[in-house]
């Protein structure tokens, strides 16, 4: 019933189809700055700090559920 009253699925959806990209590029961006400062730095570190900053800033949990998934 919620989902016909507020259409969650395809709020969530469209939020996701919003932002997945500059999520994805924030996390590609600090892996490119730092995997030649930090030895045995990795994309899943860039991701995990990108996802730690945004649970600090209580910004979107879809953005650390779409990042934790991307991950696997």
């Amino acid at each position: 019933m919620w989902n016909k009253i507020y259409k969650i699925e395809s709020r969530y959806q469209g939020k996701l189809a919003d932002n997945k990209c500059g999520w994805f590029r924030k996390a590609k961006n600090i892996y490119g700055s730092l995997k030649d400062e930090i030895p045995g730095y990795n994309a899943i570190k860039a991701i995990d700090f990108v996802i730690k900053n945004d649970k600090e800033e209580n910004l979107s949990f879809l953005k650390v559920a779409y990042l934790d998934k991307i991950k696997m």
